[in-house]
């Protein structure tokens, strides 16, 4: 099935282009539905879709590159590559192609475009690189047509028992279309299960060489238990016997390989008393709960905060946004700012509130940074308020698509 998705309009616009249009993110999120889709749509008689998965391919790219042209490049109109990783010399032999031959070219690779096209140096300006992501809660409700209505404009808390059932599933299992898809709950915890395995088996061992998976699954298991947590490196290596460049290697690895979204500081006024170390979420909440081995119900979760975060952060970072977050003094903390040329934009999450007050920690951003506005996200209160010239918005978490769509974009 081809979920609706966001980014289809963008690739749908790139194919106009001469571009190379390259389809990278974490294994199993669709990359080579979406190529297929591409390739069903656009194909002419003299169109190839082929996969270095398969060897004979492979070896013919990378060790006669004149056959290969021969036989899936010249006088033909598309070339469809999926598995690019595969490939070491990818970026360079996709240059000479691209420089020497009127083929469009389209490409899917697990990872992000650095690791998923081997010397993507030989690339710049040649290529139209699209991240693709696990679905959002938006793109599975519009492809099931489930009242996706409510996300024309914001809503009462109220509205969204409408999908809540849908939401808290969602948080639980995670965006991967094959999980969404999926409707038994035993089958949906053995498909993440299966997930992770196949990232660790092929792309970290097979791919990237790591022969040791076990550092790699005990950091894993540490950073899901301190999803939201400032990263604390020296502790991961005290407690793993790991040595800290090792796991400042694994620690990039997991973030170029879209598992682990790295939120870095926000360091506006550069005082010494700030957090320097980044937060880090998973990208996928299913994946965390499943290393974590807990799919228990979101209400009484400890890391319930977490969860929340993890799922506003995602749809952020997802849609373009570059996220920071602010701490001072160890005591003051806004979970996520948004810094556009437009203004400043703060966010700050939580789960059932008593009343709108304003914590000390909203007001000293305010005080400190004079944001456009604040949003705080959670599940009970609609209301807004003024303060020192600032509007805080109080809504629902599910608001954020229309917050990103009439807020921050426009």
């Amino acid at each position: 099935m081809l979920f609706y998705r966001e980014k289809l309009k963008q690739i749908e616009e790139a194919t106009k282009r001469k571009e190379i249009i390259a389809l990278v993110g974490a294994r199993q999120i669709g990359k080579t539905t979406i190529l297929k889709y591409f390739y069903e749509k656009l194909k002419t008689e003299k169109s190839n879709f082929i996969t270095f998965d398969d060897l004979d391919v492979l070896n013919l790219f990378e060790k006669d590159v004149e056959l290969f042209i021969e036989k899936y490049v010249e006088n033909n109109d598309f070339l469809f590559i999926d598995e690019i990783q595969y490939s070491k010399e990818s970026g360079r032999i996709l240059k000479l192609i691209y420089d020497k031959y009127k083929i469009k070219i389209f490409i899917s690779g697990s990872s992000k475009a650095e690791i998923a096209i081997r010397s993507l140096k030989y690339l710049v300006g040649r290529v139209f690189i699209f991240n693709l992501y696990p679905l959002d809660l938006r793109e599975f409700l519009i492809s099931y047509k489930k009242n996706d209505f409510l996300f024309e404009k914001i809503r009462k808390n109220k509205d969204f028992d409408l999908i809540k059932k849908d939401f808290l599933s969602y948080l639980k299992f995670g965006g991967y279309p094959e999980i969404v898809s999926e409707k038994k709950i035993e089958m949906k915890k053995q498909i993440l299960r299966n997930i992770k395995n196949t990232y660790l088996l092929k792309e970290i061992k097979d791919i990237l060489g790591y022969k040791n998976i076990s550092d790699f699954e005990n950091i894993l298991k540490i950073l899901a238990i301190n999803d939201g947590k400032i990263l604390n490196k020296n502790s991961i290596s005290n407690d793993f016997g790991i040595h800290n460049n090792k796991v400042k290697e694994i620690i990039d690895t997991l973030e170029k390989t879209s598992i682990l979204n790295i939120v870095r500081p926000f360091l506006k006024n550069k005082s010494k008393e700030l957090i320097k170390s980044p937060k880090t979420y998973l990208f996928d909440t299913g994946f965390k709960n499943s290393i974590l081995n807990n799919f228990n119900s979101i209400d009484i979760r400890q890391d319930k905060g977490e969860i929340y975060e993890n799922f506003v952060l995602n749809i952020l970072t997802k849609y373009g946004f570059e996220v920071t977050y602010w701490n001072y003094k160890k005591i003051y903390e806004m979970d996520f700012v948004v810094n556009l040329e437009k203004g400043l934009f703060g966010f700050e999450v939580k789960s059932k509130l008593k009343n709108s007050y304003l914590t000390e920690s909203i007001k000293r951003f305010i005080e400190e940074h004079k944001p456009k506005k604040v949003f705080v996200l959670c599940e009970n209160i609609d209301d807004k308020q003024k303060y020192k010239n600032c509007e805080i918005v109080f809504t629902n978490y599910l608001n954020l698509f229309v917050i990103m769509d009439k807020e921050l974009r426009f």
